[in-house]
């Protein structure tokens, strides 16, 4: 027998010993897509039940209350924003005419006075009715100290700034000790 017969004989007598399960694969496969078929609808009762749940907790439009009315009113903050200036004379480093100008966006416009050397650009605060957090002289004279805090309050054009905590004796002057009267530019 040559070599090309033994090959052929012995491939059929693998090919025949080898009989595949093939109904019980496929009850197997149908039983998977039934399973399937049944986890959709389950999915699909659960979610109708949680759409009628949602439509029936929601009051109808009649019931519903109007929308508030949009507070109008001026936050009291808005009473901060504008240009201030000052004759600063204490701290004497700082001495000078001085410019600061609130904008409603967080920053400060400072115009120092002539000579005066120290960074002024980045100045940033936040403030509430009562309360100003600022970072002036930061990169300078109050390096490496927080932001400073200060009570605030305006009598006409005048800012009135009272330390609230400010561990730099410079910004601290600054602030208090100096008369900040509102312009017009």
């Amino acid at each position: 027998m040559s070599v090309d017969e033994r090959l052929r004989a012995g491939l059929a007598a693998n090919a025949m010993t080898f009989q595949p399960a093939v109904e019980s694969r496929l009850e197997e496969a149908r039983g998977r897509g039934r399973r399937r078929r049944a986890t959709r609808v389950a999915v699909a009762l659960v979610a109708a039940a949680s759409a009628t749940v949602l439509a029936v907790s929601f009051p109808h439009e009649s019931d519903r209350l109007p929308p508030a009315a949009p507070d109008t009113s001026p936050s009291p903050t808005t009473e901060l924003f504008g240009r201030y200036e000052a004759d600063v004379i204490r701290p004497g480093r700082l001495s000078g005419h001085w410019v600061l100008e609130f904008v409603g966006n967080g920053t400060v416009q400072v115009t120092p006075p002539d000579g005066y050397a120290g960074v002024v650009s980045g100045t940033l605060f936040t403030a509430d009715g009562t309360t100003l957090q600022i970072n002036l002289f930061a990169q300078d004279e109050c390096a490496d100290l927080a932001n400073g805090e200060f009570s605030w309050s305006r009598q006409g054009p005048r800012l009135m700034l009272r330390e609230a905590l400010d561990a730099c004796a410079a910004r601290r002057l600054f602030f208090t000790e100096n008369d900040w009267v509102e312009t017009s530019e």
